[in-house]
């Protein structure tokens, strides 16, 4: 008896089988990695706001501090109330 054609179709089957494993584990690789970009653009995107509102904080204070430091000998005020907690003299 011939045995061939079971063993070609036996291939065959494996060879199907192998490639629709490859292609589910291809798709479920590909969805991690969409969600691991998105994360991570998130968390740098988190990363950046927090750092621009230290820097316009930082700024603020600063420009607080110019306008405060050229109102210096006026009367004390909001303003140049910075100033008077940095004088020497």
């Amino acid at each position: 008896m011939d045995y061939t054609w079971i063993m070609s179709y036996l291939f065959l089957v494996t060879k199907m089988t192998a490639q629709w494993r490859r292609y589910i584990a291809r798709k479920k690789f590909l969805e991690l990695r969409h969600a691991a970009d998105v994360f991570a653009s998130n968390y740098k995107r988190l990363q950046v706001q927090r750092y621009v509102k230290k820097y316009r904080t930082a700024a603020a204070v600063v420009r607080k501090f110019i306008f405060g430091f050229m109102n210096r000998n006026k009367p004390k005020c909001a303003d140049n109330i910075y100033v008077s907690l940095v004088k020497c003299g």
